[in-house]
């Protein structure tokens, strides 16, 4: 192996987990043309921005859970390549997707929506994309890692985010929302996410064995 990454070596090894994130997607554009506009969004919030954490986690498969996956880190990638690189390429082409897939909808209903949404689930989709990234570290398992995932969105939804109120990164709008309105707290949740990924690297850095 080359000291580049192979991005094409990373999407086969995910197999069905790499296309699982487009189809969420799909149907959230699905459900944008069928839905009003007041359900259409509670849906796509509660989806899209979670699914940005799932090629986070599925990344990182290989290495927890082949054998000999921790010879990996005898290849000539760095800790950067194997980790946070990989993390930021494939979170940027789900913001790419997802990007598509408000544009497609926006194209096809009356009311403008793609500026806006795009700014807060894209933030949100950093958030858990550092969120996922960290867990995988941290707990050396996909299936625990999604359990994270899973625990977080479930208590912060069906609490309206009152469960742990300094943590949630939900906004349960019905509408959309004004670009001006939404800067503040998307500046609060993007920086969370970056310090997310940060301290996913870190301790990525530390570790002499990736799997035990």
């Amino acid at each position: 192996m080359s000291g580049r990454l192979n991005l094409a070596f990373d999407w086969r090894a995910m197999g069905f987990n790499a296309y699982l994130p487009l189809l969420m997607l799909l149907l959230c554009v699905l459900s944008g043309l069928y839905f009003s506009t007041g359900k259409f969004l509670p849906m796509m919030e509660a989806v899209a921005p979670a699914f940005a954490a799932w090629w986070s986690i599925f990344l990182f498969q290989d290495l927890l859970e082949e054998p000999g996956g921790e010879t990996l880190f005898s290849y000539p990638l760095s800790r950067f390549q194997l980790g946070i690189k990989r993390v930021l390429f494939w979170g940027a082409v789900y913001l790419v997707c997802l990007l598509a897939s408000l544009a497609l909808v926006d194209s096809q209903i009356q009311e403008s929506i793609t500026s806006s949404l795009f700014l807060q689930f894209g933030t949100q989709s950093v958030f858990f994309a550092g969120l996922g990234f960290l867990s995988v570290v941290l707990l050396r398992n996909c299936g625990w890692s999604l359990v994270v995932l899973v625990v977080y969105s479930c208590t912060q939804i069906f609490t309206k985010g009152k469960l742990f109120p300094f943590f949630n990164v939900y906004l349960f709008n019905d509408r959309v929302l004004p670009v001006t309105d939404l800067l503040g707290r998307s500046v609060a949740t993007f920086s969370a996410g970056v310090l997310l990924l940060i301290l996913g690297q870190i301790l990525l850095q530390r570790f002499t064995r990736f799997n035990s």
